[in-house]
């Protein structure tokens, strides 16, 4: 298994059908984030169908989760995280935090920061709610069917006991996470291992894959497997001066799921003689190098920047290029913090400084999107959650992350533990953590 992926993570799907225009369109602009259903049963409970934001009465024989499941025990106070400021600087709040953690059934945060992060991410959180969950989803789409199952105890407004104090805001119970662990555990071996921790990003893009190949599944019986053993489609460009420029890319199979997190990249290598060559490739998750940068735009400009090569038994010189071809509607980007020095991986834990609001540069756009995307409001993103990773090994540490709940408002999500931060805590450098991943997302009226 990899430890650090050093390469975009890549899926190859179809073209689109139409009929999923109402799914894998981008929703209309809403000022609220995904909210909690209005009915429910006992805290924990899930419903059994689920066709919209609201869900109707139960349809089918789906087990419910119990009230214990559901809430957890309730955990002795913690000391605050150093850098996040003390309580009383931090925004007002209700009494109780409307938001609930997930409990950690043995170093399972780097799962439940993704979870967080999915089900926050207004485009998701709609096409989960459009999934009704049938015996046919729940055979064929188990990781979906799991998803959309939590998702009404994480959404739910409970009482809690918790006394207030110092150090930590009284909590909503936490969600047990049991069900959904059970259904990633049943399809994949790597994250079945109990109490091992694992790389939040590796998780983070086969949760996608998957998804994705649950839904196409479903929906027609096509697989992305199958699609990999499609033709390349190829065809000639005209570049500067009149070159040509030979293009090739596989051909895509777009699910709901892509259409929501998956861009397109172009490579494309410049030579001296002959025929200049380009590659388009899909990615979900896009590497960033922070190695000689302090900023996401520099690593971004870094990562894209052009590459001198150099033929020496012929002495003719090339360049190599990677470019962004095709913006995804929610942009998730890794921050490549772990190197092999050549004996034994090392992690970079210096702060990389990111904004609320992202807006690309158009140098590190292929020319088609620049000319797709010329005003900077096409350009730009909100910063949806940022994860975290705590410690100086990959394969041991800490997960936490930060995700905004509302326009204004912030969480920390640190297991069961939820506090409620400003937009300024949200950008600022931790000393005891260093930003992994950061999620941004484009606004609806984009």
């Amino acid at each position: 298994r990899r430890l650090v992926p050093l390469q975009p993570t890549c899926i190859i799907f179809w073209m689109a059908a139409r009929s999923w225009a109402n799914i894998a369109a981008s929703p209309k602009p809403k000022d609220n984030p995904p909210q909690a259903p209005a009915a429910t049963t006992q805290d924990g409970a899930a419903p059994s169908a689920v066709t919209s934001t609201q869900p109707p009465a139960a349809t089918t024989s789906a087990p419910p989760t119990s009230t214990a499941a559901a809430t957890g025990p309730t955990t002795p106070a913690k000391a605050p995280p150093r850098g996040w400021g003390t309580p009383a600087s931090r925004p007002a709040a209700p009494a109780v935090p409307l938001e609930r953690g997930f409990r950690n059934l043995g170093n399972t945060c780097y799962a439940s920061v993704i979870f967080h992060t999915l089900l926050r991410c207004r485009r998701f959180h709609e096409l989960l709610s459009s999934i009704e969950r049938t015996e046919s989803v729940r055979q064929n789409a188990p990781l979906l069917h799991a998803l959309s199952e939590i998702a009404t105890p994480y959404f739910s407004k409970t009482t809690s006991s918790d006394t207030p104090s110092p150090y930590r805001q009284p909590t909503q119970p936490a969600v047990d996470p049991t069900g959904l662990l059970g259904a990633v555990s049943a399809l994949n071996t790597t994250f079945a291992a109990k109490g091992r921790q694992q790389d939040a990003e590796e998780f983070y893009a086969w949760m996608l894959s998957s998804l994705h190949e649950e839904i196409l599944r479903l929906r027609s019986g096509t697989t992305a497997a199958a699609a990999d053993k499609a033709e390349e489609d190829e065809w000639a460009e005209i570049g500067s001066k009149k070159k040509p420029i030979k293009v090739s890319q596989s051909v895509l199979v777009v699910s709901p799921i892509a259409a929501i997190f998956s861009g397109k990249l172009r490579a494309s290598l410049r030579k001296g003689v002959g025929a200049d060559t380009a590659v388009l490739e899909p990615f979900f998750v896009l590497p960033v190098d922070i190695e000689s940068a302090d900023t996401i735009a520099a690593a971004l400009a870094h990562t894209f920047a052009a590459e001198s090569l150099t033929d020496t038994g012929k002495k003719r010189a090339a360049k190599r290029q990677m470019m962004i071809d095709e913006m995804p509607p929610v942009l998730s980007l890794q921050l490549k913090r772990f190197v092999f020095d050549g004996h034994s991986l090392y992690k970079l834990c210096h702060h990389i400084a990111y904004p609320l609001d992202l807006t690309l540069d158009k140098a590190i756009l292929s020319v088609s999107l620049r000319e797709r995307a010329a005003a900077a409001g096409a350009r730009t993103y909100r910063l949806l959650a940022v994860i975290y990773h705590h410690g100086e090994e990959l394969s041991r540490g800490h997960y936490t992350c930060i995700v905004r709940v509302s326009p204004d408002r912030w969480v920390l999500f640190d297991d069961d533990r939820v506090v409620p931060l400003s937009s300024s805590e949200a950008t600022m450098p931790r000393d005891d953590r260093t930003a992994y991943m950061l999620i941004y997302e484009r606004p609806a009226s984009s």
